[in-house]
């Protein structure tokens, strides 16, 4: 058989897995919501309706790309039209003119997060089981955004030494749906209106019936009193604690009276163990709550080098599980799977350099990126349970179309 090869200017593209994409949003009704909760703001100079302008955009994140111009690929298919339920794809300009107005109405925004909603009420929500109970993990964060290079409104140096922006995500089980995100300029600290947010998220979970079984779980940018004042008598909480100016060896000399040992190789010994009194901010208001201590005396070196000092490494956390010590350090080891949701989202799904100059048509983009990655997330839990490959988990990447 012979096979002809013929060059052509026409861009193939394939789009098939949209309508997974498109069979999601259909049980959701999703495209119905959009239409009926926007059906005000069209006004009737618009040739395309705001719900095709946003079910454009979220179509285009499901495929990778957050650059306005690559919509173009997709103008004149039939397909992507279909399957996502839009009459008209919009052209880069115009999409572009429609998300910075639509990005100035607060109503958008609240309609985003209920679509959300939406989306995670209709998932099994993965428990990890713990002694005497089964908890749902809900991991919060920042993590800056590198724009580097670019002019856009509100960028500014982040912790991590770079322009860009600094937003902070909420992801709850372990399964990794993104239950919330709101986007900052990337000086802010992670204390900056991190109370309302994290009491937005609890809001969520009260409306899914499952705030009791919440664990929330934060490192520490999160050490502060009233953060921890307003989830204390709502959900469980682990809270990595802020050392600050704190010595070392009186962390270290109590936990060699009150706590257990235990040997980790010749020279480093590990203690583990529990410290009632202290308060945060010295907050004796603040009840049922414990200090967990985790602290390393390393006195020779992994190359079996005697250490004229002792080496002291130390980790503290504050929480109200009723748990061992052990158990909570491991619960709060696995808060570090956060970082992979974060690279997905940034990576994976290219959501690192926001495409508009406007913090608020960007925040708007994040909304719409949150949808699309939990419209993705299920893909790629689902492929995992039909696989004949045991895996635990699949990235985002592997379920792009």
């Amino acid at each position: 058989m012979s096979i002809k090869i013929e060059q052509s200017s026409e861009k193939i593209n394939s789009i098939g897995g949209l309508i997974l994409i498109g069979r999601q949003l259909k049980k959701i009704k999703f495209s119905k919501h959009i239409k009926k909760s926007l059906k005000r703001l069209n006004k009737r100079s618009d040739a395309i309706q705001s719900s095709d302008i946003l079910l454009s955009y979220i179509g285009l994140l499901c495929m990778g790309s957050t650059a306005f111009e690559d919509i173009e690929e997709y103008r004149d298919n039939l397909t992507f039209k279909h399957l996502l339920g839009i009459r008209v794809v919009p052209s880069a300009e115009t999409l572009r003119q429609r998300l910075d107005e639509l990005a100035k109405q607060a109503v958008v925004s609240e309609i985003l997060l209920e679509m959300n909603f939406l989306l995670i009420r209709e998932v099994v929500l993965k428990k990890t089981p713990v002694t005497g109970m089964k908890l749902i993990v809900l991991d919060m964060d920042a993590s800056p955004m590198d724009n580097s290079g670019s002019y856009k409104e509100k960028i500014s140096n982040t912790y991590k030494n770079f322009m860009g922006y600094c937003p902070v995500f909420a992801y709850i089980s372990e399964n990794g749906y993104m239950l919330n995100c709101n986007l900052r300029p990337g000086k802010d600290h992670s204390m900056v209106g991190a109370v309302d947010f994290i009491e937005k998220c609890i809001e969520i979970t009260d409306r899914l019936g499952i705030t009791d079984k919440i664990l929330i779980r934060l490192d520490s940018g999160y050490d502060a009193a009233d953060l921890i004042e307003a989830i204390n008598d709502r959900c469980y909480f682990i809270i990595k604690r802020n050392i600050r100016q704190e010595s070392k060896e009186y962390w270290l000399d109590h936990a060699k009276s009150h706590c257990s040992w235990s040997k980790v190789r010749e020279g480093k010994i590990r203690y583990t163990g529990f410290i009632e009194h202290v308060k945060p901010a010295h907050r004796e208001d603040i009840e049922n709550i414990n200090v967990v201590i985790e602290a390393f005396e390393s006195t020779i070196d992994r190359e079996g080098q005697h250490l004229l000092l002792s080496e002291i490494k130390l980790n503290t956390f504050w929480t109200n599980l009723p748990l061992e010590a052990e158990e909570v350090i491991e619960l709060y080891h696995n808060h570090g799977t956060s970082e992979q949701y974060h690279s997905e989202l940034k990576t994976d799904m290219d959501v690192e350099r926001l495409p508009s100059g406007k913090f608020i048509t960007n925040s708007l983009v994040l909304q719409l990126a949150q949808t699309a990655y939990n419209l993705l997330r299920r893909i790629s839990i689902d492929v995992v349970e039909f696989e004949k490959v045991k895996v635990s988990r699949r990235r985002i990447r592997t379920v792009l179309f």
